[in-house]
C-alpha cells in the first residue's frame, strides 16, 4: 500500500526519523516544517516520495486550505501526524511567559488547528488515522517544565476527546507519550536512560493505526505510571 501521509514537525528529531522511516516503506509523504534546509535534504533523499512546505505552526495560516493542498499533491491522506514541539526547561527562578506562551502555541494551539481541519476531513470519508506526538510531562506537573507539561497535558486531553468523537466514524486518534529520547530539544537536559530517535520512530509508526494512549517501552508505562500516585509532598522536592 502506498500510504499517504502527512506530517507537521518533520524536520528534526523523531519528526525527521518518521519521515526517513516511512519513505523507506514506499509511503507519499507531505511534510511541514520552519526548517528550509532540512526540507530541502529530505526532498533530495527522497525526491519522487517526499514533497515539502515551508510553516510556523505559530504563524497566522488557514489549516483547511493548507490541508487540501498537500491531500492534492499526494493524491489523497490515509495518516495524519503532528509531531511540532518546543520545550523550554526552566530553572527555580525562571518564570517567563514568553517560553511558556510559545510552548502552549506550538505544543497544543498549533495541533488543535490542524487536528479540527483533519477531523474534518476524515470523518467525511470516514476513514484514516491521527497521530499526535504527546509526552510522558503530560502526565503529571514537575517544577522544571511547568508550560511544558501544561501544553502535553492539553495536547493529551484533546487528542483523547478527538478519539471519543470519531471513534464510530472509521478514524484511529492516538496519542504517543515518548519518555526521554535523543533529539536536538533535549540535548542540553540531563535526562536519563534516553533511546535514539531511530528507535523512538520506529516504535512510534508500529503505534500510528492503533487508537489510544501509548508509551514507547513496558519500562516507561511502569514508572510513569508510579509517578502519577506519587504524593505532592514528594513531587515538590523532585528536581526533574
Amino acid at each position: 500500500m502506498n500510504e499517504k501521509v502527512i506530517i507537521i514537525g518533520g524536520t528534526s528529531g523523531i519528526g525527521e526519523e518518521i519521515v526517513r522511516q516511512l519513505a523507506k516503506e514506499g509511503a507519499s509523504i507531505a511534510v511541514f516544517g520552519r526548517n528550509r534546509t532540512a526540507l530541502t535534504s529530505l526532498h533530495s533523499d527522497f525526491p519522487t516520495q517526499v514533497t515539502t512546505f515551508e510553516h510556523d505552526v505559530t504563524s497566522s495560516f488557514n489549516a483547511d486550505s493548507l490541508l487540501e493542498s498537500a491531500a492534492a499533491e499526494l493524491g489523497g491522506l490515509d495518516t495524519f501526524i503532528y509531531c511540532s514541539g518546543v520545550l523550554h526547561a526552566s530553572d527555580p527562578d525562571d518564570f517567563d511567559f514568553a517560553k511558556d506562551s510559545e510552548m502552549i502555541r506550538v505544543n497544543l494551539l498549533g495541533a488543535i488547528q490542524w487536528l479540527d481541519a483533519v477531523a474534518t476531513r476524515m470523518a467525511s470519508v470516514k476513514k484514516g488515522s491521527i497521530l499526535v506526538i504527546g509526552s510522558v510531562a503530560g502526565d503529571r506537573p514537575r517544577k522544571s517544565m511547568p508550560g511544558y507539561g501544561a501544553s502535553k497535558a492539553g495536547l493529551h486531553f484533546f487528542a483523547e476527546g478527538l478519539r471519543y468523537k470519531l471513534w464510530d466514524r472509521g478514524v484511529t486518534v492516538s496519542n504517543v507519550k515518548p519518555g526521554p529520547v535523543s533529539t536536538p530539544m533535549t540535548a542540553s537536559l540531563p535526562m536519563p536512560m534516553k533511546i535514539s530517535a531511530e528507535d523512538a520512530a520506529r516504535r512510534i509508526l508500529k503505534l500510528r493505526h492503533k487508537s489510544g494512549n501509548h508509551y514507547l517501552l513496558l519500562s516507561q508505562r511502569i514508572i510513569f505510571g508510579i509517578m502519577k500516585i506519587v504524593p505532592e509532598a514528594i513531587m515538590k522536592r523532585i528536581s526533574f
